[in-house]
């Protein structure tokens, strides 16, 4: 039977949990999630989007074979197969699968999995910061600062694993601080757990296990006292640790001779380091992040608040969690190194960053840390309180103007792309089916195959047309066929009219649906003059 303080701490652990979950879904509301759980693949980085949500159909439709990756693009094994293989192990994208065999294959299930593993991510974050902060609203503020990260509410509710192991590593930091509390081995392993399963999912939260490892060490030699139970069973815990490492680096492995075998290089496995760029390539990367990226990270006063808290928590540091002090640390380090190491990436892909979106979680904490362990009077308390409350609302309302800002704006070319989006049942139509493989103009990526489930090949629109690039398109096109390209569709006729060499394959018509053209190739009727239907 419980004492009653224990059910006044319980009651009170449960109504902050009822207020987060309505607070979540306000947000989510406020986010316009009901109506981008139903979107398919676009806007920002709509092409590594395809590639998941790819992988992810291939599975159901192809045997779920989990060694056997694939996609839609027939760029494997002499472009004759989708053979391929990410640098992440594929859990997520068979577990979709698994729900597309269970449910059909509906992609807001996928989005669904994303967001509702996101949520589950932030409600340990919550009870991880319950736990330190042994108060209510500060937990509460945590997380909404977090999930007011335009960067995050976008990629929360998408086809991509990064938020999935942010939130695995949230819930990983959660059973490992338990864990210094009861030293229980059970505790421990499962913080171990949910480590691997966010590696799983993104190899750089292999940050989590390289921090837990450093903190177990140093705890054992005495260099800061962590209370972390290191004195029985280290072996075993930093054996737990590196079966971690060992998992994911066995995959990457894998990936490279998967990948090595079938003549592909669809997925990168390697880095992009700083030191073999250019001085103007340098600078042009941290302009475009400034300019284009900089209000997507989080609300640019919001950035400047977490140097202000970080120098506070360094001032205050003795009133700082130590586990947590230590960690934040350890994370500015890694987020430095990572920066250098991947640096040339990151002027076109802003989620190369999510997976270090656990340390500005660790500064607010910290930082509320240190302001609630001063002992003011009631009236600095409210006025701080509604201080932070304002913080809040302002940071969510920068979430969501940007939110919308991604799926309608120039970021988002869905109404120049939208008869490609809805062309599945004219294709049914038509009897064209995933049996048959394509020639797609043009585009940079596998999204028209991937949106119309067929298997095949596209063509990129250059600038520059050159006979060189002629020449490639006559010896592209006539292998596409040899084969099995049955048809070439095309929804970018303007800039198909400067590539002479395609022409001769735009001369049988098979059907049309809005922008979109289907061509028979090679052709077998005559019946259709592109030069002549642009004219007109």
């Amino acid at each position: 039977m419980l004492w009653f303080p224990d059910r006044v701490r319980l009651f009170a652990e449960s109504k902050g949990q009822w207020i987060l979950l309505a607070l979540l879904i306000g947000m989510a509301i406020c986010y316009d999630y009901p109506e981008t759980l139903l979107k398919r693949p676009q806007s920002i980085h709509n092409w590594r989007q395809s590639d998941g949500a790819s992988l992810a159909l291939n599975y159901s439709q192809e045997g779920m074979q989990f060694f056997k990756p694939r996609t839609h693009g027939l760029y494997s094994d002499g472009y004759t197969t989708g053979y391929t293989a990410p640098s992440e192990i594929p859990i997520l994208y068979y577990f979709v699968a698994i729900l597309y065999k269970l449910f059909g294959y509906h992609e807001y299930l996928f989005r669904a999995t994303n967001l509702l593993l996101f949520f589950l991510g932030l409600f340990y974050l919550f009870r991880l910061s319950r736990t330190i902060l042994n108060n209510t609203f500060y937990p509460v503020a945590v997380v909404v600062l977090l999930f007011s990260s335009p960067l995050l509410v976008y990629y929360a509710n998408n086809f991509m694993p990064n938020t999935v192991g942010l939130s695995f590593t949230m819930i990983g930091w959660y059973y490992f601080y338990r864990y210094s509390a009861n030293h229980k081995t059970r505790t421990y392993l499962t913080a171990v757990l949910f480590f691997f399963l966010a590696a799983s999912m993104k190899i750089t939260e292999l940050a989590g296990p390289l921090i837990l490892l450093a903190l177990m060490l140093m705890d054992r030699f005495r260099i800061m006292r962590l209370n972390l139970g290191t004195e029985k069973h280290l072996g075993g815990k930093i054996a737990a640790l590196l079966a971690v490492f060992l998992v994911v680096a066995g995959w990457v492995f894998y990936a490279k001779w998967y990948n090595n075998l079938h003549g592909t290089s669809q997925f990168s496995t390697f880095t992009f380091p700083i030191w073999n760029m250019k001085p103007e390539d340098i600078d042009f990367v941290l302009h475009k992040m400034k300019v284009i990226w900089l209000p997507e990270y989080y609300l640019p006063f919001t950035l400047y608040a977490l140097v202000f808290c970080s120098l506070v928590c360094a001032v205050f540091h003795k009133h700082v969690d130590k586990i947590l002090g230590m960690a934040s640390i350890f994370l500015l380090i890694g987020l430095v190194a990572y920066s250098i190491l991947w640096f040339e990436a990151l002027g076109d892909h802003d989620y190369f960053f999510i997976g270090f979106y656990i340390l500005p979680a660790f500064v607010f904490i910290n930082f509320f840390q240190v302001v609630l362990s001063f002992n003011m009077k009631i009236i600095y308390k409210r006025i701080i309180s509604i201080a932070v409350l304002g913080f809040m609302f302002v940071n969510v309302n920068h979430a969501a103007h940007r939110h919308h800002i991604r799926y309608f704006s120039w970021m988002n070319d869905y109404p120049e792309m939208q008869d490609l989006y809805q062309i599945n049942p004219y294709l049914q139509q038509k009897g064209i089916t995933g049996k048959d493989t394509i020639v797609f103009f043009s585009s940079p990526n596998i999204r028209p195959l991937y949106l119309m489930n067929l298997k095949g090949w596209t063509l990129w629109d250059y600038a520059d047309v050159t006979d060189e690039l002629r020449a490639e398109d006559s010896v592209m096109m006539a292998d596409c066929i040899r084969k099995g390209a049955a048809w070439f569709i095309v929804n970018n006729t303007k800039s198909l009219m400067k590539r002479e060499s395609l022409l001769p394959y735009t001369r049988d018509l098979y059907g049309k649906f809005g922008n979109v053209m289907i061509f028979r190739i090679p052709p077998v009727d005559d019946n259709f003059n592109l030069t002549d239907s642009i004219s007109n």
